[in-house]
């Protein structure tokens, strides 16, 4: 049986804590400040440097390696290898896992997000509106399904583990080892006056906070990725009543506020009942349901994607010839002042209230099972006004699972339908999952242009979206990011 020393816990950790600040290091990681307590360990501000070199700032949670055991620190070692593969803008991003043999001490070593938690954000401004708890069971939903499909299961989502910063919902406090121990809170004075350590001790129930644990981990199963996704539904639950659901086995929840959109009371609903069995069968699944809701026309293009699919025997041939064929020939306008190429491989998501995507993304989505090379978004603009000028393109983009490539793309057409400029970011294409960022592209408009065509390019599969694009004149000394129209792929727009 695997053996865990309980002496040792708190006092390997406070020596480690009374050491001077420039011994206090664990690895490259030097701790600054303690920010509190995780629900496994202590967590402390860091800086990660080599040298004099300071490379960014951590969070560090920090565990005694003699409090977990043999068997619990394989099985850290293990997690923590799985949650450093885990890269999605809504899930905490684990960098390593430093250990100090000598000292007796391991880490966590994650970013660190400067952030006000959901928990907090309800206690000093109230309940969060329904329009609001939709977007934040669509990340929630999302950074689940990137955490189970990377085989693991976070064991206590809650208000206070997710943390909003510059609009993005982060998902926080992965207890990597809760799953084989829980925390012991040692209240007993230290000789020196020190303050409370967390500790650990051998799981004896369900790990996790009263409320958000699921009813079934009370009947002796292990948490699993449907305990996950009641914590979710109990977190959002919370975040519209100010408390968690009530519920046990055989007693369902009571039903929220009819204030509350319907289809948002029944996914909750759907997501706290007390049988693992009655609940949606994924993560992903309840991720497309909160899709649906925040994107009202995402009904639209499944319906046209259903239809083209029923055809796709019959007109097999017909379909490739659509996909391949000159992108302004298959043009379908689909939002606003934006049209897309190589519909129905690929299509438009926008918002109904900004058609235009200013403030709200546009979203250009691969459709499954449909030939995807390439498509794009297309916008022109009028060259009058920029006529001699040297201009900048800019826009805020964002990316979902792109299997080969996202870009911008601005193109200055002369009288005779020749290419004077033309950029596409081809050497900067943004791949797999990314946070919105600005970018920027900068041509010369010659006296001559009659055309100007600009966009977003989607290379192979997968969603890229963007927003506020934005066109300003600027001087000379702004170097041009672009090239010559005759070194243009012939194959793109």
């Amino acid at each position: 049986m695997d053996h865990v020393d309980a002496t040792r816990r708190p006092f390997v950790l406070e020596r480690f804590f009374a050491r001077p600040p420039e011994e206090r290091h664990i690895g490259p990681f030097w701790l600054l400040e303690r920010l509190g307590h995780g629900s496994f360990a202590p967590v402390w501000l860091a800086e990660e440097k080599y040298g004099q070199t300071l490379v960014r700032k951590a969070a560090v949670k920090l565990f005694a390696l003699g409090s977990v055991g043999t068997k619990g620190r394989e099985r850290i070692v293990r997690e923590a290898h799985a949650l450093c593969q885990v890269e999605h803008p809504n899930v905490v991003r684990f960098y390593s896992l430093p250990i100090d043999e000598d000292a007796g001490i391991g880490g966590l070593a994650m970013e660190h997000i400067a952030g006000a938690s959901l928990g907090q954000r309800m206690t000093t401004q109230g309940l969060l509106e329904p329009k609001e708890v939709m977007w934040i069971g669509l990340a929630l939903a999302s950074a689940l399904d990137a955490v189970h499909r990377a085989g693991l299961v976070h064991r206590d989502v809650k208000p206070d583990n997710v943390v909003e910063s510059n609009g993005v919902y982060k998902l926080i406090d992965f207890g990597i080892a809760r799953g084989d121990f829980v925390v012991e809170t040692n209240t007993e004075p230290e000789p020196n006056g020190s303050d409370e350590l967390a500790t650990l001790r051998p799981v004896q129930g369900p790990s996790g906070t009263r409320g958000y644990v699921d009813p079934e981990c009370f009947q002796g199963l292990p948490a699993d990725y449907s305990s996950d996704l009641f914590a979710l539904g109990a977190t959002l639950h919370a975040c519209l009543t100010g408390h968690p659901p009530v519920v046990t086995v055989g007693h369902p929840a009571p039903g929220l506020d009819s204030s509350v959109p319907k289809e948002l009371r029944k996914i909750i609903a759907e997501i706290v009942t007390p049988a693992r069995k009655d609940r949606p069968d994924s993560a992903a699944v309840v991720k497309e349901r909160f899709l649906e809701m925040v994107q009202p026309n995402m009904a639209i293009a499944r319906r046209r994607r259903v239809k083209f699919i029923i055809g796709i025997v019959a007109t097999l041939l017909m379909i490739a010839a659509v996909a391949f064929i000159r992108p302004l020939l298959s043009s379908v306008p689909e939002s606003g002042r934006w049209a897309c190429l190589y519909y129905p491989a690929y299509v438009i998501v926008a918002s109904p209230d900004d058609p235009d995507g200013q403030s709200v993304p546009i979203t250009l989505r691969s459709v499954p099972w449909l030939p995807s090379k390439w498509g794009a978004l297309k916008s022109f603009l009028d060259p009058r006004p920029w006529r001699g000028k040297r201009v900048r393109m800019s826009a805020e983009m964002s990316t979902t699972a792109v299997s080969k490539g996202a870009q911008l793309w601005l193109r200055i057409v002369g009288p005779h339908g020749n290419v004077l400029a033309f950029d596409s970011m081809f050497r900067s294409r943004v791949t797999g999952d990314t946070e919105e960022r600005h970018y920027e592209i900068v041509l010369d408009v010659p006296n001559d242009t009659s055309n100007i065509a600009f966009g977003l390019i989607l290379v192979g599969t997968g969603s890229a979206s963007i927003r506020n694009v934005q066109f300003q004149a600027v001087g000379l000394d702004v170097p041009t990011t672009g090239f010559a129209g005759d070194q243009l792929d012939s194959e793109e727009p």
